[in-house]
C-alpha cells in the first residue's frame, strides 16, 4: 500500500489529468442522473396514479434493479458503443431505482385525511399532485435523489471500466493494469 505522501505526489504531477478525467465522469454521471430524476418523477406520479400500470410494471423494475451493474454495464457498450451515451445510460439506470421507490414511498405516506379532503373537493390528479402529493413526499424524494447522486457516480465509473478512453474508471482501471498503485 502507497504512503499517502506518493499518492499526493502522483497527483501533483499531473493535475489537469486527473481534472479532465473527473470532469468526464462528473458529466456523465450529472446528465445520468438528470435523466434519471426526470424518468423517476415522472414513472412514479403515473405508477401511483394507475394501481394496474403498478403491478404490471414494479416486478419488471425490481428484475431490472437485481441484475448486477457490473454485468449489465458491458451489454450497454455492445448496444450503445464505447461513447458517452452509454456511460450516461449505466448511470441513469443506477440511478432511477432509488428515486422511483422514493416518490412511490412518499406519495404512500401522504396524510389520510388531507388524501379524503382532495377527495371531498373532488380535485384532478394534476391538482392532488401538485398541491397535495409532491409538497407532502418532498423529504423522502429528496432523499432518494442524495442516494442517487452518488450511484450515478459509481454508474459512471463502472460503465467507464467496461470500455471508455477518458474517465476515472479508464483512469483506474489503466492503473491497474500497469500496477501503479499510488497512481490507483
Amino acid at each position: 500500500v502507497p504512503r499517502p505522501s506518493s499518492d499526493a505526489s502522483e497527483f501533483y504531477a499531473t493535475p489537469l489529468e486527473f481534472v479532465q478525467h473527473a470532469g468526464r465522469t462528473l458529466s456523465e454521471a450529472f446528465a445520468g442522473f438528470l435523466i434519471a430524476l426526470a424518468t423517476g418523477l415522472i414513472g412514479g406520479c403515473i405508477l401511483y396514479r394507475s394501481v394496474t400500470t403498478r403491478e404490471v410494471i414494479l416486478p419488471w423494475t425490481s428484475a431490472l434493479q437485481a441484475i448486477p451493474i457490473v454485468a449489465l454495464a458491458p451489454l450497454l457498450v455492445v448496444w450503445c458503443g464505447s461513447g458517452i451515451t452509454s456511460k450516461i445510460l449505466m448511470s441513469a439506470i443506477i440511478s432511477f431505482f432509488p428515486i422511483l421507490t422514493a416518490v412511490l414511498v412518499g406519495f404512500s405516506e401522504v396524510d389520510q385525511d388531507r388524501r379524503l379532503l382532495f377527495q371531498v373537493y373532488k380535485t384532478s390528479y394534476p391538482q392532488t399532485l401538485r398541491h397535495l402529493l409532491l409538497p407532502s413526499a418532498l423529504p423522502t424524494i429528496i432523499m432518494g435523489t442524495k442516494i442517487s447522486a452518488g450511484l450515478a457516480t459509481v454508474g459512471a465509473i463502472v460503465a467507464e471500466m467496461t470500455g471508455a478512453d477518458k474517465g476515472l474508471g479508464y483512469l483506474l482501471l489503466n492503473a491497474t493494469y500497469r500496477m501503479e498503485t499510488p497512481r490507483l
